[in-house]
């Protein structure tokens, strides 16, 4: 099964290369978590409940694929109540509690409103 989100706003320093990281949520957040963030919906919203990821899973963002190393123990719940999770690209440092662990460096060039992100199931 794939979970298709669109982006939907992009935070004045949501993306940055540096921090390889990219912080989503649904459309209801502060003006505070706006600026650090993506917004992302569910193209389907009746999936968003359903949502599930696991390591060997993979992200794309557009046409770049990554694989999943790690899952947090909240990113499905989060996910499933109000859009939510940290992708974190090129580190196993840290694990998060909402985020996904990615192979692979983020390029800032690859996001754009409007840009697909699949969660599909390996």
């Amino acid at each position: 099964m794939e979970f298709k989100t669109k982006i939907t706003r992009i935070g004045s320093d949501a993306l940055k290369a540096e921090d390889q990281m990219i912080v989503l949520f649904g459309t209801a957040v502060t003006d505070e978590i706006a600026e650090v963030s993506l917004g992302q919906e569910f193209i389907d919203p009746s999936t968003q409940k359903k949502f599930t990821i696991e390591a060997g899973d993979s992200i794309l963002i557009g046409s770049k694929k990554y694989l999943v190393n790690y899952v947090g123990r909240m990113t499905q719940e989060n996910m499933r109540s109000i859009g939510h999770v940290n992708l974190i690209f090129n580190t196993t440092d840290n694990h998060l509690a909402s985020a996904v662990y990615l192979d692979g460096e983020m390029d800032p060039a690859d996001i754009s409103l409007g840009t697909i992100i699949t969660y599909a199931k390996s």
